[in-house]
């Protein structure tokens, strides 16, 4: 490979594991870039916000010179690391090089990375493409089943078993980090910017394009990341399969993710959605938590959840949701085959 390569080629080479080279600013990598690409920085923030200030103030010509002062020291060390990760140039696996349009930053490490033996590709357009391709991937049509269910109903376990038995599944709290409620983060990893979670939401669907995709119920935010308006507009309109379990059982399961979580974290939490749940209500849950009786403050938190979910679910069209009782007294991998011959039973009536 020694050339210009498109986004669609791109796509193709991450499937194959290809190495990908995001030569932008640490500040710019961090917002947002292709899933498994390596940040090799050819300016730092600082240097670039300089030559950036240096060609509205005095040209381009001025800040290109200074551009060649910052990079100079450092070419040595890309092309080592580069070697290091790629391999030698005569070994060296297939790589990708972008910056944010394709200019002269990729373009001149390029040409010194050519120089010293490697074959590799451009990419095309830069981060920019990539970005203008996630987007399509949300424009297009999608068959969706939706998995709804009140807050605690396992709704993600199922999912994971859909996956294992070989069905499409998107998961958007997985792909967010974020559980949805108000204590959605408790003991995950920070969630993704914005950009990050599109761009790895859109690999996902291009994998599943043409599939039936399951999807759980959620609302426009998992926790700070939005979900695509095209997207949260067909989940709106596709079919629901509600899981219904009693209050205990899920709070069985509430206090099973929650338990261990810190008491004033807990607090925390309780306090923001202090307006929702009212004075009264939101006093009883500390007290509840001081004593250390997670159940029974997840049980006031509950109620509040039921009642917004409950009316979300009205706005739906009532032909488009099919409730299905579970009971926790079976396996997960049997409640997961419940689900799946459910599903296929709606599919039978809908042919006849």
């Amino acid at each position: 490979m020694n050339e210009t390569i498109d986004v669609e080629n791109l796509i193709k080479g991450l499937a194959e594991k290809i190495l990908v080279f995001d030569v932008r600013t640490p500040a710019e990598f961090e917002k947002g870039h292709i899933p498994g690409a390596i940040n090799l920085p050819l300016f730092s923030d600082a240097e670039r916000v300089d030559v950036g200030t240096t060609y509205k103030q005095q040209g381009r010509r001025p800040a290109i010179l200074l551009g060649l002062d910052l990079i100079g020291p450092k070419m040595r060390g890309l092309v080592e690391t580069i070697e290091i990760l790629a391999g030698s140039p005569k070994s060296a696996k297939p790589f990708v090089l972008h910056c944010w349009r394709g200019g002269m930053r990729s373009q001149s490490v390029a040409w010194l990375l050519r120089l010293y033996g490697f074959k590799l590709g451009v990419l095309e357009g830069g981060y920019k493409s990539f970005r203008n391709w996630a987007a399509e991937r949300f424009s297009e049509d999608l068959n969706l089943i939706v998995l709804g269910g009140h807050t605690g109903a396992g709704k993600t376990l199922l999912l994971e078993g859909l996956k294992k038995e070989g069905k499409s599944v998107v998961d958007l709290e997985g792909l967010a980090n974020h559980r949805g409620s108000a204590f959605g983060s408790l003991g995950l990893p920070e969630q993704p910017t914005q950009q990050q979670f599109e761009n790895e939401l859109a690999l996902v669907l291009n994998d599943l394009r043409g599939e039936e995709i399951w999807i759980e119920d959620e609302a426009r935010t998992v926790g700070r990341c939005r979900v695509p308006n095209p997207i949260f507009e067909i989940m709106r309109e596709a079919t629901v399969i509600f899981i219904q379990k009693s209050v205990e059982q899920r709070l069985d399961f509430l206090v099973e993710i929650y338990g261990e979580s810190d008491p004033d974290k807990l607090s925390e939490r309780f306090e923001n959605i202090q307006k929702r749940l009212g004075s009264e209500r939101l006093s009883a849950s500390l007290d509840f938590l001081k004593e250390g009786d997670i159940r029974e403050a997840a049980r006031i938190a509950l109620a509040y959840y039921d009642k917004t979910y409950t009316y979300g679910l009205s706005k739906r069209d009532k032909d488009k949701v099919f409730f299905l009782a579970l009971d926790d007294d079976k396996s997960k991998a049997e409640l997961v085959k419940i689900v799946i011959k459910f599903q296929e039973g709606m599919s039978d009536e809908r042919r006849h």
